[in-house]
């Protein structure tokens, strides 16, 4: 049998499955979280990785980047509530645990100017 039906005994080696851009990956049948197991199955796999590409995961990430400046949540498992304690910004004894959690809102955030970047105010020559 092995030798007759070696894709249905799962005897074939597939060729390496390709990741797939964001745009291009997408889940186009309703029934792929329930048919995940089928992924592992040489049989299947063409299917699958055609149908089913994230659930395969088959799909290369998006790159995200985290903005630099950006608020914590005070309360965990919350989200940022900073803008309830802006008022403490300024008051020196809350400064470091706003410049912590809240640089946004308190306008702590640091700007540089990139390379290559012109900047509109004038020079003082002299």
């Amino acid at each position: 049998m092995g030798q007759n039906c070696r894709l249905t005994c799962q005897l074939c080696t597939p060729s390496p499955p390709t990741t797939l851009s964001p745009a291009q990956c997408y889940d186009s049948l309703p029934s792929c979280s329930y048919s995940a197991f089928l992924c592992n199955y040489t049989l299947y796999l063409t299917f699958m990785s055609q149908n089913c590409p994230v659930t395969c995961g088959l799909c290369v990430p998006l790159a995200t980047t985290k903005d630099p400046c950006s608020d914590k949540s005070l309360i965990p498992n919350l989200p940022s509530n900073c803008s309830a304690f802006s008022s403490l910004c300024t008051i020196s004894v809350f400064q470091a645990i706003m410049t912590e959690y809240c640089p946004k809102t308190c306008g702590f955030c640091t700007s540089t100017i990139s390379p290559g970047a012109t900047s509109t105010s004038p020079l003082a020559l002299g």
